[in-house]
């Protein structure tokens, strides 16, 4: 009996193996999801039989004989229906099926008397049948392996031709890209050469401006000395007049006194003509020497004295543009700052920018303010660490926090179109952190002040 048991559990488990060599061969799982679950559900079936062999054998052996009819329809309408598709290996998998098939049969219709036991039918039947299912299994086998190598060259041809038609369509691409990029590259190196000579007009705008702020605020200052010359030279004129007709009275009606006050009026009036003529004269050489072209040299200087004269001449120039504006200026500039090497046409360029701004700021102010309102603008300089540190604070407009930021930008700038070019400040910047590797900072309260903080190292 136990001997019996391991042959049914063999003969199961050879069933179990037959149903995944099927789902394997005919590619259920891909082909046929819902048959490749049958046969699941099937050999689960057939896994619980074979346990049940050695504990409830003739229910097994029952469950066993209905299982075995159950996969005979089930394989038989599995093959059928890949005939119908055309599977390849199909045709050989029904014959050689069929073939063990009737050596079953064959077998056990000798053992149930219904054909005569000989050779053939009771000893080579089975083994026949197995032999046939084998080797047609075995072109079935074949065939699926060459259907596959088959289809892996097709796969490999197509990925071939799309990978060919990819690289021409890359290479169109590439070349469509390389002339856009070319377009493109000449479009900006145009618009690169507009834009620079846009940047030219403005920074000579910027220079004539400023020029222009320059030239104002030293014509006023030299028009002072010149009113001097003016009237103590037409006072002479008078004088000498007079002296003339009283040197052409006759002996004795002249009035040497008299002679001798218009004498003295004219030396102290030609004395008067000579310092204002001084004056004059050293504007004209200051001037002169801010107004020439030079290599950029460093210089050793007096930064306060610097300081103090552009804002001399700032103010000059704006009471030149508008004799109604009043502002008061406070300086504070560190006697122990020692002369310090910078460039003086770029400094004097900075500070005529910053002051301008300041002077800008507290003019508009006043103007929207009219009454109550003082303008005031403070300069100081004082000697921190290794550098020497400049401050300009002004009462005007202020700057708001969304644009503070933004000041130093090229082009950038909150003046009306036609009063600024946006390129005062950023240029300002660059002279002191880039030509003097020195810092500019600022601080402002929209509507109170702005400060601006230079520190340029000794």
């Amino acid at each position: 009996i136990i001997v019996s048991k391991f042959e049914y559990f063999g003969t199961n488990v050879a069933g179990i193996a037959y149903l995944l060599f099927v789902q394997s061969l005919m590619q259920t799982q891909h082909r046929y999801p819902k048959w490749h679950r049958f046969l699941n559900a099937l050999i689960i079936v057939n896994v619980i039989i074979s346990v049940l062999f050695f504990v409830l054998f003739k229910v097994a052996f029952v469950l066993s004989l209905i299982t075995s009819s159950i996969v005979l329809i089930a394989l038989i309408s599995l093959i059928i229906r890949c005939i119908k598709d055309k599977y390849p290996s199909a045709i050989y998998f029904l014959i050689g099926y069929l073939a063990n098939l009737a050596g079953v049969f064959c077998l056990m219709s000798v053992l149930a008397g219904i054909l005569p036991k000989n050779d053939f039918t009771y000893t080579y039947s089975l083994p026949a049948g197995l032999t046939v299912e084998i080797v047609l299994f075995s072109f079935a086998l074949a065939n699926v392996i060459n259907t596959l190598r088959k289809d892996n060259e097709e796969k490999q041809r197509r990925n071939i031709q799309q990978l060919l038609e990819n690289q021409q369509l890359q290479t169109k691409v590439n070349r469509e890209l390389e002339q856009k990029v070319n377009e493109r590259t000449a479009e900006l190196d145009l618009s690169l050469k507009r834009l620079k000579a846009t940047q030219n007009q403005l920074l000579l705008k910027e220079k004539l401006a400023s020029l222009g702020e320059l030239t104002a605020g030293i014509a006023h200052e030299i028009q002072n000395p010149l009113n001097f010359v003016n009237n103590f030279s037409e006072l002479n004129i008078e004088l000498i007049k007079e002296l003339q007709e009283e040197r052409n009275k006759k002996d004795g009606t002249r009035d040497e006194e008299l002679e001798n006050e218009l004498l003295n009026d004219l030396a102290n009036n030609e004395t008067k003509i000579n310092s204002h003529g001084i004056r004059a004269s050293s504007i004209v050489k200051g001037m002169l020497e801010h107004s020439r072209t030079n290599s950029g040299e460093r210089q050793l200087t007096d930064f306060n004295g610097l300081t103090n004269e552009y804002l001399n001449m700032t103010y000059q120039g704006l009471k030149a543009r508008d004799k109604s504006f009043n502002i008061e200026i406070i300086t504070d500039f560190d006697p122990q700052l020692p002369k310090i090497e910078i460039v003086q046409q770029d400094i004097g360029r900075f500070l005529l920018n910053l002051y301008n701004n300041a002077f800008y700021a507290t003019q508009e102010k006043s103007t929207q303010l009219k009454n109550g309102y003082q303008p005031k603008i403070w300069v100081s300089t004082r000697l921190v660490n290794t550098h020497a540190e400049l401050r300009i604070k002004d009462t005007g407009t202020g700057i708001s926090e969304e644009i503070i930021n933004k000041i130093f930008q090229p082009f950038f700038t909150t003046k009306p179109t036609g009063i600024g070019t946006g390129l005062g400040l950023s240029i300002s910047y660059d002279i002191i952190t880039k030509g003097h590797n020195g810092e500019l900072a600022v601080e402002s309260t929209l509507g109170e002040y702005t400060e601006f903080v230079a520190r340029i190292p000794l």
